[in-house]
């Protein structure tokens, strides 16, 4: 199990005229492999038995939880639920974001994208470009929901200023909105 100080996982999410997106997350969620790739392993014989009862425990302590590891405590979201909760209302930009959801606590700052009218890249050899689609975006921290307030203080100001240089590098050359489409 992980210390308090150090964050579970980090996020980028955006919000656009297309809806909400995942554009970022470490550590990656791997895909759930088949039940029947499990099967054809070669086990230990001296393996954990993970599956059925477990009528062979002799210390007696099978119904007592073992507490989530970091990595279960977020793996339990999908990037569509993350999306969804994270990509927060164009109100809410520009101020600290913090959710709690059981025993995981998301920290960010939510950034609104301004895109002048008439703003053009001095890079982009094309003279008109498509209308943006991308409204917002949110640099989100997940760490333990217990974790001290100056942590939580700390990756919230460093949420804050990863937005800050996002924000200037999609204003420059549309960065975002270019690796969104990747």
């Amino acid at each position: 199990m992980g210390d308090n100080t150090s964050p579970i996982s980090v996020i980028l999410v955006s919000s656009g005229s297309r809806g909400n997106k995942l554009l970022f997350r470490y550590p990656f969620q791997r895909s759930q492999e088949h039940p029947a790739s499990q099967t054809n392993k070669p086990r230990s014989r001296y393996a954990v038995n993970n599956t059925g009862e477990h009528a062979d425990d002799q210390d007696g302590d099978s119904s007592k939880p073992c507490p989530p590891t970091d990595e279960q405590l977020v793996a339990g979201f999908s990037d569509v639920i993350l999306a969804t909760i994270l990509a927060t209302k164009s109100e809410m930009c520009g101020q600290k974001f913090e959710l709690k959801i059981d025993n995981v606590r998301f920290v960010g700052h939510p950034t609104l994208l301004q895109h002048a009218l008439g703003q053009v890249s001095k890079t982009d050899p094309s003279p008109k470009r498509e209308a943006p689609t991308m409204i917002l975006f949110n640099v989100v921290f997940a760490l333990r929901a217990n974790a001290d307030p100056s942590v939580i203080n700390c990756l919230h100001n460093l949420s804050r200023r990863i937005a800050t240089v996002l924000q200037h590098e999609e204003r420059r050359c549309q960065y975002l909105t270019r690796e969104a489409k990747l």
